[in-house]
């Protein structure tokens, strides 16, 4: 009996759309961001790689408040928020947007319906008040606008 060491990992040809992060593969999250993350701010290279499906609107029935170099978002409230939404097909990509949002102990990514019809995540702040932060209402909802 002989052993074989490989020196090289064996390619598979797995059918499109089976490869985990490639354009194909069936999307582990449709994300919802509106702050850091949307196209133009400091994040957005988060998602390099991830398929943009366009610009969105939550439900009215949240509050917008602005933490200075970025948002937070609270459940309840007469407010729409509008952000982008992304299809990441990729397990590292969600873990580093999850590292940066402090998912679950920060924000909490939450499964949520656009005005839309799309059914998406986003991250919402998990009480009632954000505390230790100067905040002011964005009533807008567009944290890009303010």
């Amino acid at each position: 009996m002989t052993t074989q060491v490989l020196t090289k990992m064996p390619t598979l040809n797995l059918p499109p759309g089976l490869a985990a992060g490639t354009p194909d593969a069936p999307p582990i999250a449709r994300l919802f961001v509106y702050g850091t993350l949307r196209q133009g701010r400091g994040n957005h290279r988060l998602l390099d790689g991830a398929r943009f499906l366009g610009v969105r609107h939550t439900q009215p029935a949240f509050t917008m408040v602005n933490l200075g170099s970025f948002p937070g978002v609270l459940a309840g409230g007469q407010t729409s928020i509008v952000g982008e939404v992304y299809e990441v097909t990729d397990p590292g990509m969600l873990a580093k947007i999850d590292r940066l949002e402090g998912h679950p102990q920060w924000y909490v990514r939450t499964p949520i319906r656009t005005i839309e019809g799309d059914d998406v995540e986003i991250y919402i702040y998990p009480s009632n008040e954000i505390h230790g932060f100067r905040q002011t209402i964005v009533e807008s909802g567009d944290w890009t606008a303010r």
